[in-house]
């Protein structure tokens, strides 16, 4: 059975999304979303590690251009069990603050519900953002880790 076709955007308040299988970005794009990607999680936070992983193949991506800037971005990712991870959250540091985090979140969790809405949503999640997450309706699982130097925590939004 083959899955029906997603729409490559996605309004949301905030602005418009762009939601696109690997294979859909054009160089360019994918360019700037391993630019932004970089300059976050590697340079600003301090974290040298691999970002750039075979997840991506598979992933829907999922960002929002300023000017053809590339300004939010995250990933959604399903696990062999046809669970949701959404990953590799990221808003520029000149765009934060407005809400644009908030809405790419919506928009991510709005993808993963409209794909199948008993499955749950997992995110590894920055300790220092658990509030965020949590206010989107996340639940900590209790399992607190280290991630590339970094303490995060999984949790999960449950199937309504």
């Amino acid at each position: 059975m083959t899955e029906p076709t997603q729409p490559n955007t996605r309004q949301a308040q905030g602005g418009e999304f762009a939601v696109k299988s690997f294979q859909e970005l054009t160089t360019g794009e994918l360019m700037a979303i391993y630019r932004l990607r970089q300059q976050v999680f590697i340079i600003e936070q301090n974290c040298p590690y691999p970002d750039i992983d075979e997840s991506d193949l598979s992933a829907r991506h999922v960002f929002n251009s300023d000017h053809s800037k590339i300004v939010a971005y995250a990933r959604i990712v399903t696990d062999e069990f046809g669970d949701f991870h959404i990953g590799r959250v990221v808003v520029a540091a000149t765009q934060r603050h407005q809400g644009l985090g908030q809405s790419l979140m919506k928009t991510a969790i709005g993808l993963c519900q409209d794909r199948d809405s008993q499955r749950p949503i997992i995110i590894s999640a920055q300790s220092y953002l658990s509030s965020f997450y949590q206010a989107l309706g996340f639940e900590a699982t209790g399992d607190y880790y280290l991630e590339d130097n970094i303490p995060h925590m999984r949790m999960i939004l449950a199937p309504e």
